[in-house]
């Protein structure tokens, strides 16, 4: 509660906090990560400071006490979300890591991208291909092969040449 400890004791907020939870009972935050997660603390978007318009006409959300008591916290005193996404970038545009070299950034997820993909697609390749061994092992190059040797298939040739080894 802080130091604004009266205004959350005033009938009007004890109403919009019974509204809030009643309209969105799940965590906002634990929705974006795919959790459901019952929220038990009305949060103030944006702090009000005291502010008794911004107390009660500002955007509220529903948080679990975790959420609003770590991630929340780390955003107001930081200002920015640290949270990343599934591809291990920040999420938040304002993320120091995003901020600092956003075009330097897109690169990096671009190339990050490119590479999964490249390798996924190398390892359908090889799956999808009946001979392949590893290097020197297994039987005599067949024509398949086209002369790499050692029981090496076109698509495991192609892999090592991919991945420079």
């Amino acid at each position: 509660m802080g130091q604004h400890g009266k205004l959350y004791k005033t009938h009007t907020w004890k109403a919009l906090r019974n509204r809030q939870l009643s309209h969105n009972p799940l965590c906002a935050f634990c929705l974006e990560e795919g959790l459901t997660t019952a929220a038990t603390i009305v949060d103030h978007v944006e702090r009000h400071n005291g502010d008794r318009e911004a107390f009660f006409n500002g955007d509220l959300q529903s948080l679990c006490k975790p959420h609003h008591d770590g991630t929340k916290q780390r955003i107001e005193i930081h200002g920015y979300d640290p949270r990343v996404g599934d591809d291990g970038f920040p999420m938040d545009a304002s993320h120091p890591f995003n901020a600092k070299a956003s075009s330097e950034a897109a690169d990096a997820r671009e190339f990050f991208r490119e590479y999964a993909i490249r390798n996924t697609q190398t390892r359908v390749r090889i799956a999808a291909d009946a001979t392949v061994t590893a290097p020197g092992v297994g039987s005599k190059p067949s024509a398949d092969d086209q002369g790499t040797g050692g029981g090496h298939s076109r698509a495991l040739t192609h892999f090592y040449h991919v991945k420079g080894l």
